[in-house]
């Protein structure tokens, strides 16, 4: 088993011939912990429910249907965000190029000016 060595400058260490002295760094953990809380997350089964809603379009019936999500989405340890984190806010259709608000169900299409 290795052991932990720290590292404690002397004499010989320091260019200066003195003990030199470092002060500790606190790292601002309260930060950290803010960034985590702050962030408001869609419940899984939610979001799965609106997935599966609102799989095809409501206009055209197209079954490639995008989704348009918010920037805040929890990052990993690589500040690489974590698919399926990001608040879902509507789908775009691939087909007809028209969007919906995800809180809207698909059977019933929102009306429009071109569906008047």
């Amino acid at each position: 088993m290795n052991r932990l060595r720290i590292f404690r400058p002397n004499e010989r260490n320091s260019s200066s011939g003195r003990i030199a002295r470092h002060s500790a760094v606190l790292l601002p953990f309260a930060t950290l912990a803010n960034r985590f809380q702050g962030s408001v997350t869609q419940a899984p089964v939610e979001r799965a429910r609106l997935l599966y809603v609102n799989r095809s379009c409501p206009f055209c019936k197209h079954p490639s249907v995008g989704l348009i999500e918010l920037q805040d989405a929890v990052l990993n340890r690589n500040r690489v965000p974590i698919p399926g984190t990001a608040t879902l806010v509507g789908f775009h259709c691939n087909g007809c190029e028209r969007e919906w608000p995800s809180s809207l169900p698909a059977c019933e299409p929102p009306i429009t000016a071109d569906s008047r």
